[in-house]
């Protein structure tokens, strides 16, 4: 059981403990781990502004065993980098706004993750399939450099929960580079309103917002 026993931990305790069985994960444990990450997004919904996504299986299993590999190769540096691509594989795609909370309830440990990585080469494989990963679920890595261009952030604007949501991590982590892209530029100085100067005092000095999402001007 041990991708349940480690979301478990993680949820609970804020830190888990990985070892170096690299097999498979058993059935019974795929159906424990579901049920634990069920009874995770609904307690998460009542953080959530207004009606939040609906839960996705698939794409939350595979955030969780893809967070639990990629702690256990930023550990063990002796696997190959046809093993490591394999076991840090893309999996499902953002394409939709269930799969994108679904994938947050284990994704939002992201940040922390790089940050244990940090010590590790910049052209690493770990950190780049981190970073890779980061870039492609923008929910889930407010705060991290993703590349040189912004992520595309339409789909998480165009759902009303995931949208004030966004705003609420920005502003709570002061991303001025997700800020600064338009329509997130908009959305940040509505949910601040006549609170910014006390809880971002910088925003307002902020460069002009960019015209399209996931770009930047030059």
């Amino acid at each position: 059981m041990k991708l349940t026993r480690f979301i478990s931990q993680l949820l609970e305790e804020g830190r888990a403990t990985v070892n170096g069985d690299l097999s498979p994960v058993e059935p019974n444990d795929w159906r424990a781990a579901k049920a634990r990450l069920l009874e995770f997004y609904e307690e998460d919904l009542l953080e959530m502004p207004g009606n939040a996504p609906e839960f996705d299986a698939e794409t939350a299993l595979w955030a969780a065993l893809y967070i639990y590999n990629a702690l256990q190769l930023t550990i063990l540096r002796d696997i190959n980098t046809e093993t490591v691509d394999q076991l840090l594989s893309p999996g499902p795609q953002a394409t939709s706004a269930d799969a994108v909370y679904s994938a947050d309830l284990m994704l939002r440990y992201l940040p922390q993750l790089l940050g244990l990585a940090k010590g590790l080469s910049p052209q690493d494989i770990v950190v780049t399939k981190l970073k890779e990963t980061a870039a492609l679920w923008p929910f889930s890595s407010v705060g991290l450099e993703t590349g040189p261009e912004l992520p595309d952030v339409q789909l998480l604007l165009a759902h009303p929960s995931l949208r004030y949501a966004y705003a609420d991590r920005i502003i709570a982590r002061q991303d001025k580079s997700r800020a600064h892209q338009a329509g997130v530029s908009e959305l940040v100085a509505e949910v601040l309103g006549s609170y910014g100067a006390a809880f971002w005092p910088e925003f307002n000095t902020l460069p002009q917002a960019t015209p399209e999402y996931g770009s930047q001007k030059s």
